[in-house]
């Protein structure tokens, strides 16, 4: 289940401390149809909201221009890169002019792309459910059918972030794969964004979990983390359980989280032929209420035990920022595989045993 990074990050970047100086003016025309008393601007990555009035139906903003940041008006997207441009809002649907801005042209471009994408996918996810309330086999070509749908989304969002390393556009871009490439390829992206661009918020998350996926990769030693309660319950480590001489299976999840109850079958299937002196599975609930997770425990019977309440704490610290994510601790703590799945759990398991 992926997890939106930049709706978990509070902003802390001052809007002056990127700006590039002077206004980007944004004309708005709504015509006819009845209009707001104001309109409201929100800059993303640094929280701020602005406000312009409406009067007889037509209004002007004046955005602080930074081409490191984009600007949402009354839901149209645009980047204030300094150039004069309109918004016409008396359809049905609000249309952006960007005149003489490239930028914003490019951004119309990905956005017009993007959609027609996300239009075939959803399409395509109504079959699926149809076939699925059939009860009819899905075959495997038509999960090819959406990979090349998915596939059509990453190279679209490559193309954006190629073509405006020097601009919002490309962070809108490299969020919405970023869980879908290898971090080699963050990293080689990351490297080529303009400096001011490398100020913003999603950029500081997605180093941070770089760090923390490569000091916790496949070959190294575990890292620990402890979980204070306010309860008056006593803390816990995560060295409470791994580290300790057994093979530890660590389940990243959550109770809200769909595919992580679809690992549940493999997990206990790994559990009751493998459960004993040699092997052990830890759950470790995070970005979820400990209630929750408890109900959930208590619905499914889940027999090993939990770490709760482990908010960011865990996946900071590993670098996980989608779960379900399973790691395969080895005896010593040496982490041995991470991101298993399925059938790939107790091909692990037994690939570790057999050495």
């Amino acid at each position: 289940m992926k997890r939106n990074l930049i709706l978990a990050v509070l902003a802390v970047v001052i809007l002056a401390s990127s700006c590039g100086g002077g206004n980007t003016v944004v004309t708005g025309n709504y015509g006819d149809k009845p209009a707001p008393d104001s309109v409201r601007v929100i800059m993303s990555d640094n929280g701020s909201n602005l406000s312009f009035p409406v009067a007889n139906g037509v209004f002007t903003a004046k955005i602080p221009t930074s081409k490191a940041h984009s600007a949402i008006i009354e839901g149209v997207y645009l980047i204030p890169d300094g150039n004069k441009m309109d918004i016409d809002f008396t359809g049905n649907t609000p249309v952006l002019d960007p005149k003489d801005s490239e930028i914003n042209r490019r951004v119309i471009e990905f956005l017009d792309a993007q959609r027609d994408i996300l239009r075939v996918r959803d399409d395509f996810m109504v079959e699926y459910q149809a076939k699925i309330d059939r009860g009819e086999i899905v075959e495997s070509s038509f999960y090819d059918d959406y990979d090349r749908i998915e596939q059509s989304l990453i190279d679209l969002c490559r193309k954006a972030i190629n073509e405006n390393t020097d601009n919002d556009l490309a962070l809108q871009a490299l969020k919405m794969i970023h869980l879908d490439l290898k971090d080699t390829e963050v990293q080689e992206i990351l490297d080529k964004l303009s400096p001011e661009l490398k100020e913003s918020n999603l950029v500081a998350v997605l180093s941070s979990a770089l760090s923390s996926r490569a000091l916790t990769a496949e070959g190294q030693m575990f890292t620990d983390f402890t979980i204070n309660y306010t309860d008056g319950s006593p803390s816990v480590k995560l060295s409470d359980y791994v580290g300790r001489g057994k093979y530890i299976l660590v389940d990243f999840w959550a109770s809200w989280c769909g595919p992580c109850r679809a690992e549940v079958p493999y997990l206990m299937d790994v559990y009751k032929k493998y459960k004993g002196d040699k092997f052990d599975i830890l759950g470790l609930a995070v970005w979820d209420k400990i209630t929750n997770s408890q109900e959930a425990i208590k619905e499914m019977n889940l027999p090993w035990p939990f770490i709760l309440g482990c908010g960011d704490v865990a996946p900071d610290t590993y670098g996980v920022n989608a779960i379900p994510h399973i790691i395969l601790f080895g005896p010593d703590g040496t982490i041995l595989h991470r991101d298993l799945r399925g059938e790939d759990i107790e091909k692990a398991i037994l690939e570790e045993f057999a050495k």
